[in-house]
């Protein structure tokens, strides 16, 4: 008797049967794939076996999962908030992430992977599309703006992070406030305060040097990103596998930040790629005419490829590599094109960072709370309450003066 998860069999009721290891049956009984749950032998026709059999159901297991999380909000004085995630996910089978932005929030840009995307909108949430990406993680990035509430005086300024219909790990929020206020970590929420050992600078004013600055930087990072997609690319055309080669070739030609010209890199495994598509065309074809037209012909195939390649409208690799070409640039003008957006945070302010170990529990967000106060606003019962308390000590500290002085003359009388 053999059976599989999941299914369970167990014995019922065996009178007339005896119990024998499943290794002592013969090779014929093909016994080695491990599937032999009950083994018995009998000894007189018209035995039976009663057996309790149950089918258990599947268990759901865990598809989707956000490695990390990291956020960067600037807030102005008026309570506008920009706000980059980039989130690393791992994927082994879902087809989009569900994002909750905060209420009122709107999207500016979204990349998964590297490559410009046009989110869907289901239920007022966001659908990002994903990949099943095995053991490797892809990335999610996401550049949205909203209002908050941010006191002119004194008051509570709340934070409330995306939902997502995923459990999170490993969370780091950063967060730039006006500088001319003063701020207390009221411990609220479901994030904790990160404190660092060294006081990061406060700066209020973003110039067109920092600006500027941020700009180099996001340059050398996506050079550096299509450097390492460059070399994938051409690993995977060397063991032949040209369809992966050819997405990561997409994939640095979207991340490449000149908008002009192309790296001479980018540039040479195009030329790469079209010469091995050309290649794989001439021998589909070629394969296709042999099934279809019959053998070659008793001269070594010479006259039966030659008219094979006149029939095909193909000479060359160069005629091969200019119809994949045609067939590229059809295939380009079907799929919709998003032009990448890239958002530079004009970060500015007192900085504070959170962070968060695990949110297993999905569609919930991460929150933490922070009181703020205006430096700059005179606070009139505070200023009347301080000058009338220094009026009292000073009235205090003269009449002791004037009583020692009293004394002092009463002596000398």
């Amino acid at each position: 008797m053999s059976a599989k998860a999941p299914l369970q069999v167990s014995e019922a009721g065996v009178p007339d049967l005896q119990r024998v290891d499943a290794t002592d049956l013969p090779d014929w009984a093909n016994v080695s794939d491990g599937s032999i749950t009950l083994a018995y032998r009998y000894t007189k026709p018209g035995t039976r076996l009663a057996l309790d059999v149950q089918r258990f159901d599947d268990a759901a297991v865990l598809e989707a999962l956000v490695d990390s999380a990291n956020f960067t909000s600037v807030v102005a004085d008026d309570g506008q908030m920009m706000t980059e995630m980039s989130l690393s996910v791992r994927n082994n089978g879902r087809q989009f992430l569900e994002v909750e932005l905060p209420a009122s929030a709107q999207v500016w840009s979204a990349f998964v992977a590297g490559q410009p995307v046009r989110p869907s909108v289901r239920d007022g949430k966001l659908l990002l599309p994903i990949q099943s990406s095995d053991d490797e993680a892809m990335t999610v990035e996401l550049t949205y703006v909203g209002t908050n509430f941010f006191p002119k005086a004194r008051g509570e300024v709340g934070f409330i992070s995306p939902k997502f219909d995923v459990p999170l790990k490993n969370a780091h929020w950063e967060v730039y406030l006006p500088p001319d206020y003063s701020y207390l970590d009221l411990q609220k929420g479901t994030m904790t305060r990160e404190f660092t050992p060294v006081a990061q600078p406060m700066s209020s004013s973003f110039s067109i040097l920092d600006y500027s600055r941020m700009e180099q930087e996001n340059k050398a990072s996506a050079k550096t990103e299509v450097r390492r997609d460059v070399s994938e690319a051409r690993q995977q055309l060397a063991g032949g596998n040209v369809r992966e080669a050819t997405a990561n070739f997409s994939r640095a030609k979207a991340k490449f930040y000149s908008g002009k010209d192309e790296d001479a890199e980018v540039k040479k495994l195009g030329d790469d790629l079209k010469t091995a598509q050309a290649s794989n065309l001439i021998n589909a074809q070629n394969d296709f005419y042999f099934r279809n037209a019959g053998t070659l012909s008793a001269d070594g195939g010479k006259s039966g490829e030659a008219q094979l390649n006149y029939n095909l409208g193909i000479n060359d690799n160069a005629a091969a590599g200019e119809q994949w070409m045609k067939l590229q640039q059809a295939q380009e003008i079907v799929t919709a094109k998003v032009q990448p957006l890239r958002v530079n945070l004009p970060v500015r302010g007192q900085r504070f960072a959170f962070t968060q170990v695990l949110q297993t529990e999905g569609d919930k967000p991460m929150t933490f709370l922070l009181s703020a106060e205006n430096t700059k606003i005179i606070h009139w019962p505070t200023r009347l309450g301080a000058g009338l308390a220094a009026f009292l000590m000073l009235w205090v500290m003269v009449s002791v003066l004037s009583r020692a002085t009293q004394n002092r003359n009463v002596q000398r009388a």
